[in-house]
């Protein structure tokens, strides 16, 4: 059972500090973490800072300071600072999708010394933010293959359903944009061409890099590397839109462009190819093998000078296909 007591709604923002200090044992850290940030405080970054860099801070706690820090991008420092201080792997988790939401070149050299089991969910997640560098950045480095041809998910199309994308108006971004912002805040996303769908009960939202809008566009996604678009999601706990999905560009030599879907936890889930010529370019987009998303395939015409994107083909398996990866169950007790 548990003994802890509720916090008191007007506590003060000193006694939350001995709360999260441990001083006050009666209370639940955590909470006076969670309280103290919702409050805006002015106090709330030293406590941050001090929380993530203090190896005998709880991994919860770090873990949470570092989520906080990651959204701000003067904060890079500590969170470089962190990597330096021994940490359990979910906190070294949280350091580096921070870093990868902000982090500098700078940040893509020191994690690259970062050394951790091959494999594991803290590898991923390292893996997927030195991606995420590298193509916000444009450097080359840790660029994401494509997958092979065995991994694209094949379904019956005659018994597929419709997937019902609508162009959002920019008017309707604009009213989240601080919201994603604050979740994307080194990458600009634009209000034009943006479309929303829905997927098993999701709401989800898919938004062009502004580097990809406009008349630097063509020649940003075919001479680099890039992050193209999201896909934001509507979670109702904790409320709010969250990246969902991050599409990274590769450009290749015959003029076409690769697109890979990756998941933050660095999880490939669907790639296609953008062909490109004067005014549109064609999109297509297929689900690779994981258990995190059905067989589905998508076209699409982007008008360059109109910055519009047109759906023609959107279509989806209502269920997984076959040798398709199932999710992991826990054994039986």
């Amino acid at each position: 059972m548990d003994k802890h007591k509720e916090l008191p709604a007007d506590i003060h923002d000193r006694d939350l500090m001995a709360v999260i200090a441990g001083d006050r044992p009666e209370y639940r850290r955590r909470d006076a973490m969670q309280v103290l940030l919702s409050r805006g405080s002015e106090i709330s970054l030293p406590v941050l800072r001090e929380t993530l860099l203090s190896q005998d801070a709880p991994p919860d706690l770090r873990s949470m300071a570092a989520v906080m820090l990651g959204r701000d991008v003067s904060q890079e420092r500590v969170l470089l600072d962190a990597l330096k201080v021994p940490a359990e792997p979910a906190v070294l988790r949280r350091i580096a999708q921070g870093l990868g939401r902000i982090g500098s070149p700078e940040a893509l050299d020191a994690m690259s010394k970062v050394r951790l089991k091959s494999g594991s969910r803290a590898s991923l997640n390292v893996g997927f933010a030195r991606s995420l560098i590298s193509y916000r950045h444009g450097l080359g480095q840790y660029l994401i293959p494509r997958p092979a041809d065995a991994d694209i998910l094949r379904f019956d199309h005659k018994k597929a359903v419709s997937l019902a994308f609508e162009t959002l108006k920019p008017a309707e971004v604009k009213k989240i944009m601080p919201q994603i912002n604050r979740e994307l805040p080194a990458i600009k996303l634009s209000e034009k061409a943006a479309m929303c769908f829905s997927c098993l009960n999701s709401q989800l939202w898919l938004l062009l890099n502004e580097e990809m809008v406009g008349k630097q566009a063509k020649q940003r996604a075919t001479e680099s590397n890039a992050v193209m678009a999201v896909v934001l999601k509507y979670d109702h706990c904790p409320a709010g839109w969250h990246a969902f999905e991050y599409i990274f560009s590769n450009p290749n030599r015959d003029n076409t462009i690769d697109i890979v879907g990756l998941r933050p936890s660095g999880v490939i889930t669907h790639f296609g190819q953008v062909r490109a010529d004067k005014k549109d370019a064609v999109v297509s987009l297929q689900t690779v093998n994981s258990p995190y998303a059905l067989p589905m395939a998508f076209e699409a015409i982007y008008n360059t000078d109109k910055v519009a994107l047109k759906v023609t083909r959107a279509i989806s398996s209502t269920g997984a296909a076959e040798g398709q990866i199932r999710p992991a169950v826990p054994k039986p007790a």
